[in-house]
């Protein structure tokens, strides 16, 4: 078998602790193996996020309004650079390598769940 590279995994986002709009959410992020062992190596760079504000619905304020918890890092480095990354998330191709990088932002918010 081909030596397979460690890779991020996350958990679902966590209730929200507190009140909107401080209030913040959490999830479990890790770095596994390809047998989902706990491994080193993951790049730092592409560790998703676990940490947010919790999603305040309003009708002034559209669902995918986002902003980032205080701790959460601003990547602006994060962009689709292909096509079809709404299909590749539909898909759920966004656990692939492959597609975190080339579908960065399409894959991101579909973790945080903002696409629908």
């Amino acid at each position: 078998m081909a030596c397979v590279p460690p890779h991020w995994f996350m958990g679902d986002w966590g209730p929200c602790e507190g009140n909107c709009p401080a209030g913040v959410q959490r999830r479990e992020v890790r770095c596994l193996d390809h047998h989902g062992k706990p491994a080193n190596g993951c790049p730092e760079t592409d560790m998703p996020v676990a940490k947010r504000t919790c999603a305040c619905r309003s009708k002034t304020e559209p669902r995918d309004r986002y902003k980032p918890a205080q701790d959460e890092p601003s990547d602006r480095s994060c962009v689709d650079r292909i096509r079809k990354c709404r299909l590749a998330v539909q898909a759920r191709l966004c656990h692939y390598p492959y597609y975190v990088s080339h579908c960065c932002e399409s894959c991101r918010k579909a973790q945080q769940g903002l696409l629908e």
